[in-house]
């Protein structure tokens, strides 16, 4: 699989748990599952990298590494977006 079609599958998925984890639950519907919610954690780094790698395939592979093999800064864009996925996953928890 090309980069290029990583970055898709990963904005599709991006989008999925955007809509699983944060968009479903805050309007009441049936995504309040634990399993759904917790989809929320995933959305900003399925987002973030599927734009990046969708948009920018070689800038971004040049900064943020190849899928195997990340770089310095790739994993600091993980940890970085990890912990905003799971700051949104309380801030969505908190107003259900």
């Amino acid at each position: 699989m090309s980069e290029k079609t990583m970055g898709v599958v990963l904005l599709v998925a991006g989008l999925a748990c955007l809509y699983l984890g944060v968009i479903d639950p805050l309007r009441g519907g049936a995504g309040g599952s634990s399993f759904a919610l917790k989809t929320a954690v995933l959305a900003p780094l399925a987002l973030v990298y599927g734009i990046a790698y969708t948009f920018f395939t070689m800038r971004a592979t040049l900064i943020l590494g190849r899928r195997n093999r990340p770089t310095r800064i790739g994993w600091i864009v993980i940890a970085g977006l990890t912990c905003g996925g799971l700051a949104l996953l309380i801030w969505v928890e908190s107003k259900i």
